[in-house]
C-alpha cells in the first residue's frame, strides 16, 4: 500500500520503493539472512510521510515456507526428466519456485512445468517398471495433471496407470506413497483396504485406469477420465487396486490401518533389494510374509515423522537412470 498522490514527486520516497533500493538491501545481507528472507517471505506495506526518510512502514507481514523438508512433493522425475508440479494448498504454492532454483543450481534439466489448474505432487508418482509409471489422483493431484503429462509425452514409459480415488479423499491417505510402495520388482506393500472399509463402515479402495501407447483394448464413454490423451489410450479399468497390482504380477504384502498410520509404507527403496524404513516393524512383517532377500535398514526418523511425513516424503529423485 503506497500513497503515490503525496509521494510520487518525492525523489527520496521513490528511491526507497524502487527495485534498485530493494536489490541494494538484499545485496548487503549475509547468506544466513538471505535464507531467513526466503523462508519467512516478509512483505512491507509502506506510505509516504513528509518528514525524515519520507517513507513509513504501515504493516509487516510474513508468509513462511514451512514445509520444504518434504522435498518430493514439488516435482516428479519421470524417465524423461524433472517436471515441476503445482500444489493446490495455499501454504505450499510457492515451494515449486524454490525447488526450481535448486534444480537450476544443480544443473538438472527441467523438461516442463504444470499449467494453471493442473495440480501435481510428487508423493503421488512412481516409476514402477521400465515401461510403467503410476500416478495417484485424488486429494492432491488431479486428472488435469495426469492429462497434461500424457498429452505432452513427459512420462517416458509406454504404459501409465492412473490410481484414482473416488471413495476415500482422506488426508491420512492423501498421496499414493501413503498407501502403496514398491518393495522389490516382485513385491509391493499396500494398505489393507478391506480392513479400512470395515473400520469406516463403507467401501474404500482405488480404481485404476491403465493407459498404453500400444492399445489392445480401448474403453469408452467415461465422463471423468479421458479415454485418450496424446499418444496414450485407455486400455483397461480395474475396479480395485489389488486386482491391478496382481495384473502387474506383484505379490502383495498388506499393511493394517494402524501400521499405515505409523508410516510403515513410507519407506525408501534404494535398489538392489535394500530398503530404508522408519518403522522397525516392517522387518517383522516382511519375514512373516515369507519375502526373502530384502535388506531392511532401520533409521530413527522421529523428528521428521512428527511433521507428518517419513523417509519417502523427504527424498526426491533428481535424475532418472535410462
Amino acid at each position: 500500500m503506497i500513497n503515490l498522490k503525496k509521494g510520487q514527486k518525492n525523489s527520496d520516497f521513490q528511491y526507497y520503493i524502487s527495485n534498485e533500493y530493494k536489490a541494494k538491501v538484499l545485496a548487503s545481507l549475509c547468506d544466513d539472512q538471505l535464507v531467513d528472507v526466503i523462508l519467512t517471505r516478509p512483505t512491507y506495506k509502506v506510505r509516504y510521510v513528509p518528514r525524515n526518510t519520507f517513507v513509513e512502514p504501515v504493516c509487516i507481514t510474513f508468509r513462511p515456507l514451512g514445509n520444504l523438508l518434504f522435498c518430493r512433493d514439488q516435482q516428479i522425475t519421470t524417465q524423461k526428466g524433472v517436471v515441476l508440479g503445482s500444489t493446490n494448498t495455499w501454504p505450499r504454492e510457492m515451494e515449486h519456485i524454490i525447488m526450481k532454483q535448486v534444480f537450476q543450481n544443480l544443473k538438472v534439466d527441467i523438461i516442463s512445468e504444470m499449467p494453471l489448474e493442473a495440480f501435481l505432487e510428487g508423493g503421488d508418482f512412481f516409476v514402477a517398471k521400465e515401461d510403467l509409471c503410476m500416478l495417484g489422483v485424488g486429494t492432491r493431484t488431479n486428472v488435469e495433471a495426469a492429462d497434461f503429462l500424457m498429452k505432452n509425452d513427459l512420462l517416458g514409459t509406454k504404459r501409465f496407470a492412473m490410481v484414482y480415488d473416488e471413495t476415500d479423499r482422506n488426508q491420512q491417505r492423501m498421496h499414493l506413497d501413503t498407501f502403496f510402495n514398491i518393495l522389490s520388482p516382485q513385491h509391493a506393500v499396500v494398505l489393507d483396504f478391506e480392513e479400512l472399509s470395515k473400520i469406516n463402515g463403507r467401501y474404500i479402495n482405488r480404481k485404476v485406469y491403465l493407459y498404453s501407447k500400444d492399445p489392445t483394448m480401448i474403453n469408452s464413454d467415461n465422463k471423468i477420465i479421458p479415454n485418450n490423451s496424446g499418444d496414450y489410450n485407455l486400455i483397461k479399468i480395474f475396479d480395485d487396486f489389488y486386482s491391478y497390482l496382481q495384473y502387474e504380477k506383484y505379490e502383495l504384502v498388506k499393511v493394517s490401518n494402524k501400521q499405515q498410520e505409523e508410516y510403515m509404507i513410507n519407506f525408501l527403496n534404494i535398489g538392489n533389494n535394500r530398503v530404508i524404513s522408519v518403522n522397525p516393524h516392517l522387518k517383522d512383517l516382511i519375514q512373516n510374509s515369507n519375502v526373502n532377500d530384502i535388506e531392511i535398514i532401520d533409521i530413527n526418523f522421529d523428528a521428521v515423522v512428527k511433521l507428518y511425513g517419513a523417509v519417502h516424503c523427504a527424498t526426491q529423485v533428481s535424475r532418472s537412470i535410462k
